[in-house]
């Protein structure tokens, strides 16, 4: 991917690589500034300029428009020293990330004391705004979002919005899902470095998808789960239905996964290696109560109803994260619908990867809402499966019993 990025001459869209440490971010990193090293920065994760080729350092006068190289400054692959300075009109894709630069360390100069990432954000955009840019068209930047609160890892991502719009090809590692949402970054934009144990070695594995890709993959989805249904005479849900033909309308559909993948909770899975795919709330609030009791590494991730569960679930297992699946099976009740039809489909592709609670949620861990109701003296409207969920796994063992179904 990142490759076919940096020879496409029109693709100018940031990509972020995601991997745990030791997963071989900075090294891609740095085979990249390898490859092309007189038109490559490298900022390392500390702030500071990678130099193994030799980049003029410039003055800069935004007003004439040009830069201005020192004589003492060497010409790329010449020893020979001029003494005279020279003078460069700056490429007028560049005016505006200068004047960004430059206003943002007049902010900094302004401030009594910097902390470290303050003083590492200044350094950064020192390096770019002193850098005689006209030849340069990649950055690379090494987990820039370091000792940064939420205010300065903006000033990042619309540092990174500046260098994509002058043209300059910009590459990030980064273990922030922060920065992921300021970027907005688009699924295809996204690296993933896995680091895998087989056969007692470690196996270091790059991993993408392309939004077309997933378009492709949700509409062979809903025509299994139609088939299924079909062939079980399952009666219709409607809006199940509506949202399983969403393809079908490819600007509607857009904006539907756009709200899933521009999400920081669906960034902030990219950064954990199992992900537990949950249905909705009610799985939610059983989380916020048991967060001790949840291992290390494990991240559960809502899709807000049943229907996007399969394509979740090819997503993550594509992009090389382990998954568990926790759905209802829906099949209490007189007519089964849709719904069944998706957990059949989810049983015949994912199997392994199953935990279905018989029929819901509620009966399956016995939970009794009318019984809340009477206790509390609530009605309907405030009773919310969520509410009384929270109440039940208030339980320390009710809890045990919840992880040791879904383990």
């Amino acid at each position: 991917m990142l490759e076919d990025y940096l020879r496409n001459k029109t693709d100018f869209n940031y990509k972020f690589i995601i991997g745990s440490n030791g997963s071989g971010k900075t090294h891609t990193l740095n085979q990249i500034y390898k490859d092309y090293p007189s038109k490559t920065l490298l900022i390392t994760e500390d702030g500071e300029l990678k130099i193994e080729s030799t980049k003029r350092k410039v003055h800069v006068d935004l007003e004439k428009r040009v830069y201005i190289i020192p004589s003492d400054e060497r010409n790329y692959g010449n020893r020979n020293r001029s003494d005279v300075d020279i003078v460069v009109d700056i490429e007028g894709k560049n005016l505006e990330l200068l004047n960004f630069c430059n206003e943002k360390i007049a902010h900094f100069n302004r401030m009594k004391s910097l902390s470290r990432g303050q003083y590492k954000v200044k350094n950064i955009l020192n390096i770019i705004y002193t850098t005689f840019l006209n030849p340069i068209n990649i950055l690379l930047i090494d987990e820039p979002e370091n000792f940064l609160d939420d205010y300065f890892l903006k000033v990042v991502s619309d540092m990174i919005l500046y260098l994509s719009k002058s043209k300059i090809k910009v590459v990030i590692a980064t273990h922030s899902s922060r920065l992921c949402e300021l970027c907005t970054i688009g699924i295809d934009d996204v690296l993933l470095l896995n680091l895998e144990l087989i056969d007692e070695n470690i196996v270091y594995r790059k991993n993408c998808v392309t939004i077309n890709e997933m378009k492709l993959k949700f509409s062979q989805i809903s025509e299994g789960i139609e088939n299924i249904r079909k062939l079980k005479q399952y009666d219709i849900d409607g809006g199940v239905d509506a949202k399983l033909k969403l393809h079908t309308n490819n600007y509607i559909f857009d904006m539907y996964l756009n709200h899933f993948l521009n999400s920081e909770e669906f960034y902030k899975a990219l950064f954990y290696n199992d992900i537990y795919l949950v249905e909705g709330s009610t799985e939610k609030s059983i989380i916020k109560k048991a967060k001790h009791d949840i291992k290390n590494g494990v991240y559960f991730f809502s899709t807000e109803g049943k229907v996007f569960i399969p394509i979740f679930a090819w997503l993550f297992s594509r992009i090389g994260k382990s998954i568990i699946i926790i759905i209802d099976s829906d099949r209490g009740g007189n007519s089964l619908k849709t719904q069944v039809a998706i957990t059949e489909y989810l049983e015949e592709n994912y199997k392994e990867n199953l935990r279905v609670f018989e029929p819901d949620f509620e009966n399956h861990f016995c939970i009794d809402v009318k019984e809340f109701k009477r206790k509390y003296s609530v009605n309907n409207n405030l009773a919310s499966k969520p509410i009384v969920a929270q109440e039940h796994f208030n339980d320390q063992n009710n809890r045990s019993n919840f992880f040791e179904f879904i383990n």
